[in-house]
């Protein structure tokens, strides 16, 4: 780790001299270059929304470069600039990996008519096996990386931020529609979640008896079909890469570094696989059996929690749901559709 003036430098495997550098359009909020040079190719990003403290890409990809876990691109530098009272992180250089996003891959099934269960499997697989490395730090010397037993304390905040976000869609949906969308899907919408609000809040308060065990841990935090690679490497260790660690960008950082339920993330792929039917023209259950391979390969890497696992998966995908309305109310009102369906 080297340090000049206002900013300290963290280098792995990068070196900085003779490389070329271009701009990288991948509809990332971030700004983005690959380049390349002595030590290979790489991706830097330059963070939009840099805020003071440890940032969770680079501290992942470090933490899991030393496990020894090879389906993270690997880490080549970090950028940080003091601020008073500490330092944040400004920009990553991590290996640039060629490959295909699983969303294309999915997409490119479902336009076919074909769900082949086995790539879906194995990419259930590979995101076990990151769920199992991103718990297997040791408490005491690293507790950002450890495991901890899902509590009362983590369930009751639980249920105050489904709450909350049910409160916000509740709140959108009464105001002015967005420009962009039809008037029945907006008033379909309305219908859907403000005359069934006795419906959604017994579902709220349902959650309160829900029984659950198992474990807290890191997570990606923003796991979509989009954050997965598929090179051409015969092997599945190499064949499938999990990128952008940066979870939620305008979240706290300390919340998205929080120990949380691996299964959230598998909501979250779950929920992918149903926006990949619908971008493919699918039915809406066109994408279940490539939703119960990817969990059926998970659970073959990770323990699924105790208890009533199954009403807690089916919380965390409406959960989801919940958040990709207001997403597409507030950023694509044309796509309202897709979450409405799930909520339905």
């Amino acid at each position: 780790m080297s340090t000049a003036g206002h900013w300290r430098v963290d280098r792995g495997a990068f070196k900085p001299r003779g490389n070329r550098w271009e701009p990288f359009a991948a509809g990332s909020t971030n700004r983005l270059w690959r380049g390349g040079g002595p030590s290979g190719d790489w991706l830097l990003k330059w963070y939009k929304h840099p805020q003071p403290g440890v940032h969770p890409e680079p501290e992942v990809g470090q933490f899991l470069q030393e496990r020894g876990f090879a389906g993270v691109p690997e880490f080549g530098a970090r950028l940080d600039r003091r601020e008073s009272g500490g330092y944040t992180t400004a920009a990553y250089i991590q290996r640039w990996i060629p490959g295909r996003a699983a969303w294309d891959v999915a997409v490119e099934a479902l336009r076919g008519g074909t769900s082949p269960r086995r790539w879906a499997k194995e990419l259930g697989q590979r995101i076990g096996a990151l769920h199992a490395a991103l718990a297997s730090g040791d408490a005491a010397a690293n507790p950002a990386f450890c495991s901890t037993a899902y509590s009362v304390k983590h369930h009751e905040q639980w249920i105050l931020r489904v709450s909350a976000v049910a409160e916000q869609l509740h709140a959108a949906l009464r105001a002015s529609p967005p420009t962009g969308i039809l008037p029945a899907a907006w008033e379909e919408a309305r219908v859907l979640w403000i005359a069934g609000e006795p419906r959604w809040r017994e579902r709220v308060c349902s959650l309160e008896s829900l029984r659950v065990g198992g474990a807290c841990s890191r997570i990606h935090g923003d796991l979509h079909l989009g954050q997965t690679l598929e090179t051409n490497a015969p092997d599945l260790a190499s064949r499938w890469w999990v990128v952008d660690f940066e979870g939620e960008p305008l979240r706290p950082l300390d919340q998205r570094r929080a120990l949380d339920l691996p299964l959230r993330d598998v909501a979250g792929m779950w929920r992918s696989f149903d926006y990949a039917a619908a971008t493919a023209g699918g039915a809406p259950d066109a994408a279940v059996p490539l939703q119960e391979a990817f969990l059926e390969g998970w659970n073959e890497r990770m323990p699924l929690p105790d208890g009533n696992w199954n009403g807690l998966f089916s919380a965390l995908v409406w959960e989801k749901s919940i958040y990709e309305a207001l997403y597409e109310i507030t950023h694509r009102p044309a796509w309202l559709w897709v979450p409405l369906r799930s909520l339905a």
